[in-house]
C-alpha cells in the first residue's frame, strides 16, 4: 500500500477510536497490519540509475553476442536468442517473491524484460531490398495487403545452411515487381 493510503487509512482508525467504535486493542491491531514501509522505497534517483546500469548491461551482452554470432553453431544461436527472456523472466519472478516491489527493483527488470524480448524475437528476413522508385510503391502494396485491398501476399524466403534471405514478395501470386504493371494492381494511393 503507498503511503497516502496508509496516512489514510490510520487517520480514519484515530477517527473510529476517538468515536468509541474500536477500542485501543482494535486500533493497534490495525496500525500493526499497516506498517510503515518508508525505509523499504527507494528514491528517484535510485530507479534512474539502477534503471540505466540494467540498459547498459543488456546492451554489453548484446554486443558480446553481436560479435561472436557467426562463430555460433545454430544451437547454441537458439540458446542465446531464447536465453535473456528465460534470464529476465526469472529475475522478475525472484524480485516478485522476494516482496522487492519497489520501482528501484521492478524499473531494470523490466527494461531488461522489454530489451530482451526485442532482441530475442527478430525475424531474420524483416527487410526487403529494392530500388528507391520501386520502394514506395512495394509499401503502398503492403498497406493495401492490411487493408484487405490486395487478397494474398507472401514473402519468398530462400534458406541456405541456416542463413535466410528474403528474396520476392508476392502479391496475389505474382511477384512485387510484376504485379506492379499489372491492371489489376490497386494504384489510387500510390506515389
Amino acid at each position: 500500500m503507498n503511503e497516502q493510503g496508509r496516512k489514510l487509512i490510520l487517520g480514519e482508525v484515530a477517527k473510529w477510536r476517538d468515536a468509541e467504535i474500536i477500542d485501543d486493542a482494535a486500533k493497534l491491531r490495525i496500525q500493526q497490519f499497516y506498517p510503515d514501509d518508508a525505509g523499504n522505497r527507494r528514491g528517484i534517483g535510485f530507479v534512474i540509475f539502477a534503471s540505466s546500469g540494467a540498459l547498459l548491461i543488456g546492451l554489453g551482452i548484446i554486443a558480446l553476442f553481436a560479435a561472436n554470432w557467426s562463430g555460433l553453431s545454430r544451437g547454441m544461436r537458439a540458446v542465446a536468442s531464447v536465453s535473456p527472456v528465460v534470464a529476465s523472466a526469472l529475475i522478475c519472478l525472484f524480485f516478485k517473491t522476494h516482496g522487492k516491489n519497489s520501482l528501484a527493483f521492478m524499473e531494470p527488470s523490466g527494461l531488461f524484460w522489454g530489451i530482451s524480448t526485442d532482441v530475442s524475437f527478430d525475424f531474420p528476413i524483416d527487410r526487403y531490398y529494392t530500388d528507391e522508385k520501386t520502394a514506395p510503391k512495394i509499401e503502398g502494396l503492403v498497406s493495401f495487403r492490411s487493408r484487405g485491398v490486395v487478397s494474398n501476399a507472401c514473402a519468398v524466403v530462400r534458406a541456405y545452411k541456416g542463413s535466410m534471405l528474403l528474396e520476392d514478395l508476392e502479391f496475389n501470386g505474382v511477384p512485387a515487381l510484376e504485379y506492379l504493371e499489372t491492371p489489376s494492381a490497386p494504384t489510387s494511393s500510390l506515389p
